[in-house]
């Protein structure tokens, strides 16, 4: 993610778009990390935590799949 940003700034002089690409990307970093702190400080394991998981894959390809086919985004080919 900050290397997109760094690149982003490089390329179109802004660190961050509000399209639904980048939108979407940050949303899946954001949930697996309240994952992840979930498991370490609370440690939240078990079939809670699998549940997010497998529920946090149908974000990853609604971001990948979805995003594509269903919102106009500059990232979009």
């Amino acid at each position: 993610m900050f290397a997109g940003a760094v690149w982003a700034y490089l390329a179109w002089g802004t660190y961050w778009l509000w399209e639904p690409k980048v939108i979407w990307s940050f949303i899946v970093w954001f949930y697996y990390a309240g994952a992840m702190h979930a498991w370490y400080v609370r440690e939240w394991r078990g079939v809670g935590l699998s549940i997010a998981t497998v529920l946090g894959f149908f974000v990853v390809l609604f971001t990948y799949l979805g995003v594509s086919l269903l919102m106009k985004s500059s990232h979009s080919f």
